[in-house]
């Protein structure tokens, strides 16, 4: 078993990383189980996060239509020192190398990228919503680390 480390963008652009460095498509296709992307996105206070209605704008801009339940965002306090986060928490984006996704191997990142979300990949920006979502870090937070809305 091999771990390695890549910076790219998300899991599927570790394949053209790949490619870039000289490793055939054939080979990556059956050399690869998995690839995970990781992000670290800051963990909101949870002594002054300050829970708010986010509007159409916004929520436009993350990609999202109406949300269930109530979203936080930073707000400062001496527990943060003002900063309205404390902590850390992660993003993963876990891509198996399988079906479509193997299929498209040789294709553009798009095309992994497509295939890997229609075989249930969860994207880094879902993760960092549905953590949102949760309380846990801010939308705002999510759209630093993750980007804007694909």
């Amino acid at each position: 078993m091999v771990l390695t480390t890549l910076h790219t963008k998300n899991a599927p652009s570790s394949i053209a990383r790949l490619r870039d460095m000289g490793i055939e498509p054939g080979l990556l296709a059956t050399s690869i189980n998995c690839i995970v992307a990781q992000r670290l996105a800051r963990r909101l206070c949870l002594v002054c996060r300050e829970q708010y209605s986010p509007d159409a704008a916004e929520l436009a801009l993350q990609g999202l239509g109406e949300v269930d339940g109530p979203l936080y965002r930073a707000r400062g306090c001496v527990q943060c020192g003002g900063t309205g986060y404390r902590g850390r928490v992660a993003l993963y984006e876990l891509m198996p190398i399988e079906g479509r996704v193997r299929a498209a191997i040789e294709g553009t990142t798009d095309e992994i990228f497509e295939a890997a979300v229609e075989q249930g990949m969860t994207t880094l920006r879902q993760e960092g919503v549905r953590l949102a979502l949760s309380g846990l870090t801010s939308l705002e937070e999510v759209r630093r680390v993750a980007g804007d809305a694909r």
